[in-house]
């Protein structure tokens, strides 16, 4: 038998009282077992004082780390192990003052802003929940909240007469403030003036490089104020700067669309504000290389939910549940998890790969591949005044020829045959019968 390392698995060839760490590392993530008795490449060695380790190590759990675990002792190939079963405690523990948690098959102390997180987690709190006591009213821009209220109320996910109500009792009612009428920082977040006066990481910033080297950077942007309306802000932005648009006709209906389907992006932008982990100093971080485009935000994919499970129907599991609650009542989400669907499915559907979702440099990464235009008919093309003459003479008398053209546009015949193949090749045009009898219709 050879066993590896896991995020629930630790092995040990000897005890000795310091794994007690991982111990406590396993009972604040999801549980685990500790097993001595097996070295470093797996091997089982057993273990000498099996019965007295048997003895101690329940009290040496229970008075040092303050929890039970289940410890046996088993004899696969008839030696003696230590097998020690612990499950996620409904508390956090601590070794020594420390906190640990497991990453992977390591076990690593936490400190700051993830400790803060990870006993907001246990005491079943989210952070978006706290309340900032710098804050008050005047920091609350009311054009936001009015924003918010007429949107919510066209959504149906309002009364009709929430609008008149006053922003304190608005938001006693959606539960931003607390029972001092303190303002939560989801308040602040989505309603406030300067919302990076009191979270500094609340920002978005886009930049564009060359080819896929993340270290040219040609130019950058930076976008801070209120997160209700940021969404809208990014998009208007790449929009305009740093994406690009593919135009083509349909007869003579200009029919423009964004290289990357927009409902797909403004998913992307949308759950990386809902899943963020606002207590990193990191902004949220869209980068546009020539032919991929990436969103990064702070905070993992974390248990129950896997990577896997983003791109199959899933339960909604957001960091940050009022602010969630604020999109899906300003008619911005859904409730039901199907974010990363949506935008799965929008690729799919415009003839674009799937997006790749992974966990990279402590949050999630979305890559987004670009349509590069590829075909003539992609390239934006504009009819001249003489063709645009000729299409309306189409429309009105349901074709025309070569020599038609050439006596409504007073041209020779070498223009007529360009112009004529420059409408066949961008598909507003076909042509019918022989060469000698050919005409032209619309397609």
């Amino acid at each position: 038998m050879t066993l590896k390392e896991t995020q629930i698995l630790e092995l040990k060839e000897t005890w000795r009282d310091e794994y007690l760490k991982t111990i406590a590392a396993f009972a604040n993530t999801e549980g685990g077992r500790l097993i001595v008795g097996i070295n470093n490449n797996g091997k089982i060695v057993g273990v000498n004082n099996s019965k007295k380790l048997l003895e101690d190590l329940p009290n040496k759990i229970i008075n040092m780390l303050g929890i039970t675990a289940s410890v046996k002792i088993e004899e696969p190939e008839d030696k003696p192990i230590i097998v020690v079963d612990v499950s996620k405690s409904v508390h956090l523990v601590s070794y020594q003052s420390r906190f640990y948690i497991r990453s992977g098959s390591t076990t690593q102390e936490i400190r700051g802003f993830e400790l803060q997180n990870l006993i907001l987690r246990a005491n079943n709190i989210s952070w978006d929940e706290f309340c900032d006591d710098r804050a008050s009213f005047d920091d609350i821009d009311e054009r936001v909240v009015r924003f918010f209220v007429n949107r919510a109320i066209a959504y149906n996910r309002l009364p009709s007469d929430a609008e008149l109500s006053d922003t304190k009792s608005l938001f006693n009612n959606l539960e931003l403030t607390d029972k001092e009428g303190r303002l939560k920082r989801t308040a602040i977040l989505l309603f406030g003036k300067q919302p990076t006066r009191f979270v500094s990481s609340a920002t978005f910033k886009i930049g564009l490089f060359k080819g896929s080297d993340s270290t040219d950077l040609v130019f950058q942007d930076l976008i801070d104020g209120n997160l209700l309306q940021m969404p809208d802000r990014v998009m208007d932005l790449l929009k305009s700067k740093y994406l690009r648009s593919i135009i083509s006709y349909k007869g003579l209906q200009r029919v423009e669309m964004l290289e990357i389907p927009e409902t797909a992006l403004r998913e992307a932008i949308l759950n990386a504000v809902i899943h963020r982990d606002f207590s990193s100093t990191t902004s949220i971080a869209f980068r546009v290389f020539d032919k991929t485009i990436t969103i990064w935000n702070y905070g993992q994919i974390e248990a129950p939910m896997t990577i896997e499970q983003l791109c199959i129907p899933h339960d909604s599991y957001p960091r940050n549940p009022l602010i969630a609650k604020m999109f899906f009542r300003a008619g911005y989400i859904e409730a039901w998890g199907r974010g990363t669907i949506t935008i799965i499915k929008e690729m799919i559907n415009n003839g674009l790969s799937e997006p790749q979702f992974k966990n990279v440099s402590g949050g999630l990464e979305v890559t987004f591949s670009r349509k590069v235009p590829s075909a003539e008919k992609d390239v934006e093309f504009l009819p001249n005044s003489r063709q645009e003459k000729a299409l309306t003479y189409i429309l009105e008398y349901s074709q025309i020829t070569r020599k038609q053209y050439e006596v409504l546009n007073n041209c020779s015949k070498r223009t007529s045959i360009r112009d004529l193949n420059e409408l066949l090749t961008h598909d507003y045009i076909v042509p019918h019968g022989t060469s000698k009898t050919i005409v032209y219709k619309m397609k």
